[in-house]
């Protein structure tokens, strides 16, 4: 078994982490989320698009892949969602001092 953790550099925020558990026949990738919801709106769709994008990098036509969708129960506890929610709201032009008072 194969076991790597990636960061997120997709277009859904929230995402803490991801892991790729490689096995002989199969993939399994865990992802690690603050908000699911967010992924989970359109989820048929994107579910799809991301087997589809994990089978094409990774050159597995015969492995089966199966996508786990967990919560982390204190999103704002874990350091990439609380950037991604502090850039977010600069870029919304509100004052540091209160980005930073929101995310506590």
């Amino acid at each position: 078994m194969y076991k790597k953790n990636t960061k997120a550099s997709s277009g859904v925020e929230g995402i803490a982490r991801i892991e790729i558990q490689k096995k002989i026949d199969l993939i399994q990738i865990i992802i690690h989320m603050g908000f699911p919801k967010l992924l989970i709106e359109n989820r048929p769709q994107k579910i799809e698009d991301l087997k589809r994008n994990v089978q094409k990098e990774l050159n597995c036509v015969n492995q089966k892949i199966n996508i786990a969708i967990t919560r982390i129960e204190k999103p704002y506890g874990h350091p990439n969602i609380l950037a991604e929610f502090i850039a977010g709201q600069l870029k919304n032009r509100v004052t540091f001092r209160k980005a930073i008072k929101k995310s506590d």
